[in-house]
């Protein structure tokens, strides 16, 4: 087992336990390599071996783990090596950078961004478990879907983990590590940047069966943004839907925010009711046939049947509701299209009122989303 000490010296840091600094070490290895047999080979931290949780996958072949320290001692590395070359692997043990946007598109990650969102029915029986808690088989189309079209032309992606610095991953390799992570874990984050046509995309999956993809373009206004979104909010998988929005809004932060329609804690704590309620109306929503039985007046809207289940149901004019940038919108328009909106939805949407109707107020102590 060879050890690059410049490499691991120059290494990435990553931030754990919300302040340590930890130095990355990569193994890269043109060995197949089990990760469980991995991990059992890092030194135990009984021994005061400072290694932070378990081996991941790296960008290219490699594999990454985290160290509680940002200067590693040469003889844990050597102790790790040891252990390694123990076990027949061979390999280099070195460090790993971080990636870099192209500096015209890094101000795309700072502002607001258009957005599909996605919510998915869960499974019974698992509301107190992170990661995906909905259909396995659908889970597995969602993110090939979500991967597929963030790294689209652009090839990489680049993943968020974190704890870690935004790593740069080949298309399948950063496909199994977005599938292992969102599995296990409450948020998962990806973008991809494409340098020629000045584009970002976000993609997300969070606990419970929260989808998110998001677009942000410099030279492009808003409304070609949201056109695009559109066209992919209509090829993503939609068996097990409850309702999908293009919106700029995080959907996420609004139901964990107290609002003077709704409390979203209240709506976020029952999915049974997410196939007949919504919580803000927008430009383009997909909804059930129960939504739309709610509704008071749909005049103004194309209602258009994409199967047995679900409709696409957009405004008219879309206009006043994409053509703009992101999160950039007069208070007074604002007021005058979300009045308008909401009178027309009628009882489809969450209120104070549906849930003591309904009898689920929040209770003390519930936890947050």
């Amino acid at each position: 087992m060879e050890i690059d000490w410049k490499g691991i010296t120059h290494s990435a840091l990553a931030i754990t336990d919300g302040k340590q600094k930890s130095k990355i070490i990569a193994l890269v290895t043109p060995m197949q390599v089990d990760e469980e047999l991995l991990t059992s080979l890092v030194p135990s931290e009984d021994d005061g071996f400072p290694a932070v949780g378990r081996w991941f996958t790296g960008p290219g072949e490699g594999w990454l783990l985290a160290f509680k320290t940002s200067d590693p001692a040469r003889r844990h590395v050597d102790a790790l090596a040891h252990s390694l070359e123990q076990a027949g692997i061979t390999g280099t043990l070195t460090g790993v950078k971080g990636y870099r946007p192209p500096r015209r598109l890094k101000r795309l990650c700072v502002g607001g961004r258009w957005q599909a969102l996605f919510m998915y029915q869960p499974q019974p029986g698992r509301s107190g478990e992170p990661g995906w808690r909905g259909d396995p088989d659908l889970f597995g189309r969602i993110a090939d879907h979500l991967v597929d079209w963030a790294a689209e032309d652009a090839g990489q992606l680049v993943l968020d983990f974190g704890e870690v610095p935004d790593l740069p991953y080949q298309h399948e390799a950063g496909r199994k590590e977005i599938r292992e992570r969102a599995e296990t874990e409450v948020s998962t984050f990806a973008k991809s940047y494409h340098q020629e046509r000045s584009r970002v995309r976000h993609v997300q999956i969070t606990s419970p069966t929260y989808v998110v993809m998001a677009q942000e373009t410099a030279r492009a206004e808003g409304f070609v943004d949201a056109g695009q979104l559109i066209d992919s909010m209509m090829s993503a998988p939609l068996d097990q839907l409850s309702f999908a929005m293009l919106t700029d809004c995080d959907l996420y932060l609004t139901m964990a925010s107290p609002s003077v329609h709704f409390n979203g804690k209240d709506y976020f704590h029952h999915p049974e009711i997410w196939d007949e309620y919504v919580l803000d109306p927008c430009g383009v929503q997909i909804l059930t046939e129960k939504h739309l039985e709610r509704a008071h007046n749909l005049d103004d809207w194309n209602t258009t049947r994409l199967n047995d289940r679900l409709f696409v149901v957009a405004a008219k004019d879309l206009a006043p509701w994409y053509d703009r940038q992101p999160m950039v919108f007069p208070r007074e328009i604002l007021h005058k299209f979300e009045a308008k909106a909401r009178a027309d939805f009628g009882d489809m949407l969450f209120t104070h009122a549906t849930a003591q109707r309904l009898g689920i107020e929040t209770k003390p102590g519930r936890a947050e989303p």
